[in-house]
């Protein structure tokens, strides 16, 4: 079911082998259920590294904390799921994808 060449062309499944169910004019309902079930479609798996470093600084009865953390530090792709709604034009398409993100603060305490 998943294409063989989704990478290069994000498109994650052949949207061409899905039909919508039809609809009657008259109440705009659907005529028949569909046949597919709940979570059929599955995106990819995900992993990340997160880290964080932190200094604690001492001033008698103040501190001071430095803290870098870093989400994703391996800059994993951790691409997003396949748009599954088949009105939208972007059905079976991977739209998103995850990437590092870094965060610093400095805490004062008193």
């Amino acid at each position: 079911m998943v294409a063989s060449d989704w990478e290069g062309t994000l498109m994650y499944f052949n949207p061409d082998a899905f039909a919508r169910v039809p609809i009657a004019t008259a109440s705009g309902a659907a005529i028949r259920p569909g046949t597919l079930g709940w979570n059929a479609v599955r995106g990819r798996g995900s992993s990340s590294l997160d880290l964080g470093l932190a200094r604690n600084f001492r001033f008698g009865s103040y501190s001071l904390q430095a803290r870098v953390d870093l989400f994703n530090a391996l800059n994993t792709r951790n691409w997003g799921n396949p748009t599954t709604n088949i009105n939208s034009e972007d059905f079976g398409l991977i739209t998103s994808v995850s990437t590092r993100t870094m965060q610093v603060g400095v805490r004062f305490s008193f």
